[in-house]
């Protein structure tokens, strides 16, 4: 059996409810209506793992257990809003951190490990965010794009928990599930 898997960084509980504050201020009019992402879903994934043998979680619990014990807690700065696209269409609307060393190093140290369990490395360049909105056309570009210009300056946090997450994909959006923390002091 297989199971849909990610490994977050946690965000801190004051951190999702000013980055639901934002996004609720920047947009203006209508963001109410918006399908946001919901609070505990706001975090930063460090590495998608995607369909995973069950047999395979407890090794990757411990390669986990391993790189956190290494790290003490990370102080991030948000950057800026962004949009991804896909095929020219935005697709998805995020708030960025900061370039930080150490979230970097522990990124690459989590993919490491991993791999010497057979789990592909990322082949693309790690973009810390946080997914705010998966766009899905009915949003006003206008609203969105007044994020663009907002800016970021004295938002910052400390993180200090690393999260295995489950992803099932369902009709109405996807539900995650944590399986086992990691806590880095």
């Amino acid at each position: 059996m297989t199971s849909r898997l990610f490994i977050s960084l946690e965000i801190p509980e004051y951190i999702q409810e000013e980055i639901i504050k934002l996004r609720q201020e920047i947009y203006g009019v209508g963001a109410e209506r918006i399908r946001w992402e919901e609070k505990e879903k706001l975090h930063l994934t460090l590495k998608f793992l995607g369909e995973i043998d069950s047999t395979l979680e407890s090794q990757i619990c411990s390669a986990l257990h391993t790189v956190s014990s290494k790290y003490q807690s990370l102080h991030l700065e948000f950057s800026k809003f962004g949009l991804f696209l896909r095929s020219g269409i935005p697709s998805i609307l995020w708030v960025g951190i900061k370039n930080n060393d150490l979230l970097l190093k522990l990124q690459r140290d989590i993919d490491n490990q991993l791999s010497r369990l057979n789990i592909k490395k990322d082949k693309r360049k790690f973009s810390a965010h946080i997914t705010i909105l998966r766009l899905k056309g009915k949003e006003n570009m206008e609203q969105i794009n007044n994020f663009m210009d907002y800016s970021l300056e004295n938002y910052n946090f400390t993180a200090s928990k690393i999260t295995l997450m489950k992803s099932q994909l369902l009709q109405k959006g996807s539900v995650y599930t944590a399986l086992k923390s990691f806590y880095i002091r």
